[in-house]
């Protein structure tokens, strides 16, 4: 209940509920925020992520031309469980790294308070995705059907508020950043979907990459 109060009060009214976490100096009940989303976005996500493994498989078996040796992963309740753990496990490692970057261009931008308030922005700025999440999958679902006019009808309805909370994170978290390290929102922005986000896409990109990768040879061999 308590992830559910806290969903909503970033959502419904982020600069207060920015404002009543600022001197909150524990640790623990943001990581379990974390958790419980992370756990919750990969019930979506892990069809895509499958789907991702299975096209790096059949490059690679094209490549090697080996393609009638190597099949695709099998989409059954085994290996999406397996898939699901390790991804939600692989993720929340992850978003450790993501926000140490973010945090390391909120010293340069002369951020005031400590690694723990970044943690609790880029965290709880997450909130969004707990409804786009399943939105994103519903289009995913979709993209087969794109030539049936019903499909496109719902694609468009589905697409407009899944835009709409996608910029909203961009404020949510923008925002959160700002009041929490007390910086102008401009380099809050800029820490995060700039300089942030282009560093991120170099080494996280690359460690995603590798770690799906490994998922897909151990399942070959």
């Amino acid at each position: 209940m308590r992830v559910v109060e806290e969903v909503k009060g970033v959502l419904l009214n982020p600069k207060n509920f920015f404002k009543k976490i600022e001197k909150d100096k524990t640790f623990s009940k943001h990581f379990v925020f974390l958790v419980i989303l992370v756990f919750f976005v990969m019930l979506f996500l892990t069809y895509t992520y499958i789907q991702q493994i299975n096209q790096y498989i059949n490059i690679f078996a094209q490549q090697l031309g080996i393609e009638h040796i190597i099949g695709q992963i099998p989409l059954n309740l085994t290996t999406y469980a397996i898939f699901y753990f390790s991804l939600a496990f692989i993720f929340i490692l992850l978003s450790f790294l993501r926000y140490w970057i973010t945090h390391w261009f909120v010293l340069l931008f002369k951020g005031k308070r400590p690694y723990r308030e970044t943690y609790k922005a880029m965290v709880y700025g997450k909130a969004p995705e707990y409804i786009t999440a399943p939105l994103f999958l519903a289009l995913l679902l979709l993209l087969p059907f794109i030539t049936n006019p019903i499909a496109i009808v719902a694609m468009v309805i589905i697409a407009i508020p899944f835009i709409a909370l996608s910029i909203y994170q961009i404020y949510i978290k923008t925002i959160g950043l700002a009041k929490l390290q007390k910086i102008s929102n401009l380099k809050s922005f800029l820490s995060i979907y700039v300089l942030g986000f282009i560093t991120q896409l170099l080494i996280v990109g690359v460690i995603e990459l590798i770690l799906l990768l490994i998922l897909a040879f151990v399942y070959i061999f």
